[in-house]
């Protein structure tokens, strides 16, 4: 009797500490949802701050300004027929709207050469390299799409198209793209040779990135030579689902239906005063959160 009495309590015991054990777990992603938000929120008002109020435009409810968060699901994924195998860097997300992006960890490149190998399940698939990208309204895109090769540039949201020229390429085949920026020479590559050298001054520095639209995009043999140093990723350390440890970034996308809004607005009626709003919104265990930061610039 007494030996049932101390299984009953030692079981007890376990329960209790098992319950704990999970509560604890649960206030540490409440915790660590709540502190990437508001890090996320600041970084972006921070961004904000340093630059002059008359290039402050107003705008409501936009995405983002001066900040770029990966998209998609990219994960490292067995190949047998990557060009470096056994793996590759692949998005698996069902779609990729308005654009997949995993971004290489640097935000400020100017002139570098960026290579990768690349191929992708559909044609139809806009499938390259993003450089020198400020936010998702900024910056310039390689790639291959329905039997083109194509340069794009994305300024204050407004699409334009600095090279395009027929190319054949098939699906499920690997090829390799690559650009060389220096200054506002952009010199674009196919399998090593040269195509063309664009020229446009738009935007001087920013991230780099693998990008594409659609589902099936895989990436290998990653290289990014800036100043004297050149770094190479092949993917086969990476463990499977995740991406290079320092190519880890926290965005609106790793938040549980994450969403984000910027609002600039002039309060006073005059455009010498802006007043910021920065929100980030998402849901957790069915629950709505929200983050919420607002400041005043002048000039």
């Amino acid at each position: 009797m007494i030996e049932a009495l101390l299984i009953i309590a030692m079981l007890g015991g376990a329960v209790a500490v098992f319950g704990a054990l999970l509560n604890v777990m649960r206030l540490n992603e409440v915790g660590t949802y709540s502190a990437a938000a508001h890090r996320l929120a600041q970084e972006e008002l921070n961004i904000l701050r340093d630059r002059a109020v008359s290039s402050l435009s107003v705008r409501a409810s936009s995405t983002f300004i001066g900040v770029l968060y990966n998209n998609g699901n990219y994960g490292a994924a067995t190949d047998a027929a990557a060009v470096s195998a056994p793996q590759v860097l692949k998005n698996n997300a069902a779609s990729s709207s308005p654009l997949g992006i995993v971004a290489l960890p640097y935000s400020n490149l100017a002139d570098f050469t960026l290579e990768a190998s690349l191929k992708t399940a559909g044609t139809a698939n806009a499938t390259g390299l993003l450089f020198r990208a400020r936010d998702l309204d900024n910056y310039y895109f390689f790639y291959l799409k329905n039997n083109q090769i194509i340069l794009d540039k994305r300024a204050g949201g407004v699409t334009s198209t600095l090279y395009s020229a027929g190319q054949t390429f098939l699906p499920d085949t690997w090829y390799k793209l690559k650009i060389v920026a220096a200054g506002g020479n952009l010199s674009l590559y196919l399998n090593d040779n040269l195509l063309n050298t664009a020229s446009d001054t738009s935007m001087s520095s920013g991230y780099a990135a693998l990008a594409n639209q659609g589902n099936g995009a895989s990436f290998d043999n990653v290289a990014l030579t800036h100043g004297a140093l050149t770094e190479t990723w092949n993917f086969d350390d990476t463990p499977p689902n995740g991406v290079p440890d320092n190519w880890s970034r926290f965005g609106i996308n790793d938040l549980p239906h994450g969403s984000a809004a910027l609002t600039i607005s002039e309060p006073y009626g005059t455009p010498t005063f802006k007043k910021i709003d920065v929100s980030i919104n998402w849901v957790e265990r069915g629950v709505n959160k929200s983050i919420f930061l607002s400041t005043l610039r002048s000039n």
